[in-house]
């Protein structure tokens, strides 16, 4: 029994050799995924993986420093402006160009020189906080 079914898995190979390698036969794929049967092809095989790429850090670059590179610094409006923006904020829909004028009119009056309003950040500001309705 055991030797039926050697010489049955060697009838196969030798089925899929002239089929797959010789090409003398015609392509015959029912069964094979059952016994995994993997097609392989000799430029998969030959084709290289992928290297890194080696990068080479000098040590003394014209134009660095021993300095890092600044963070950005992050802008965190004042109590007094968040008070004011607050209703801009509970709106439902975004403010038009008349209100971000007034927005920065009101805001000019608080404003330190760190804590400096346009019209862009105002928008920002409002996209970052305004809670969409789901």
């Amino acid at each position: 029994m055991l030797q039926e079914y050697y010489k049955q898995g060697l009838h196969r190979i030798h089925l899929i050799y002239a089929q797959e390698v010789l090409k003398k036969e015609k392509i015959d794929t029912t069964g094979r995924r059952v016994k995994e049967v993997l097609v392989t092809k000799y430029k998969d095989i030959e084709k290289p993986s992928r290297k890194r790429k080696k990068t080479n850090i000098l040590d003394n670059q014209p134009g660095s420093s021993d300095k890092p590179p600044k963070k950005r610094v992050r802008r965190i409006p004042s109590k007094e402006a968040v008070e004011i923006l607050a209703p801009m904020v509970a709106h439902s829909l975004p403010p038009t160009k008349e209100e971000v004028q007034r927005y920065l009119a009101a805001l000019e009056g608080i404003s330190s020189s760190s804590d400096i309003w346009d019209a862009a950040r105002l928008t920002q500001y409002y996209k970052n906080r305004h809670k969409k309705a789901k």
